[in-house]
């Protein structure tokens, strides 16, 4: 008796996970912002199909730290709100920097992000904002 309740809220779980999964993806995959999470080690885990607008795979910005696509002029201003994020645990509700787009153009992001100690990761929404001049 017991381990069929066992097995049954097992099996409840099982079933509200997978659906979370199901819904993520989607997300990921129809969202127009720009979705990513990163570890703190500064590499992207997973990001969203509309990344593709700068030209790179999901797969393609997951390999490398994101640091390689800021803008030069942009690196220490990013790399200072990162650390008040990673650090501090601090939000940042509107932050602007240029990201470089795979054929060497850059574009303006508008990001909100957020990190979670608990899990090492940090939560991020883009917007695209057109290519920089």
């Amino acid at each position: 008796m017991v381990h069929d309740k066992t097995m049954s809220k097992l099996e409840e779980l099982s079933r509200s996970i997978s659906e979370t999964f199901t819904f993520l993806d989607g997300l990921f995959s129809s969202s127009s912002m720009l979705i990513a999470i990163a570890n703190t080690s500064g590499l992207f885990v997973k990001v969203s199909q509309s990344w593709g607008v700068l030209g790179w795979t999901p797969q393609e910005l997951c390999l490398r730290p994101y640091m390689e696509f800021v803008h030069p002029d942009d690196v220490a201003n990013t790399n200072a709100v990162w650390l008040s994020i990673t650090e501090h645990g601090r939000s940042v509700d509107s932050f602007r920097n240029r990201y470089r787009h795979k054929d060497g153009r850059y574009s303006w992001l508008r990001w909100c992000t957020n990190s979670t100690a608990s899990d090492n990761h940090v939560y991020s929404l883009a917007e695209y904002e057109g290519i920089a001049e």
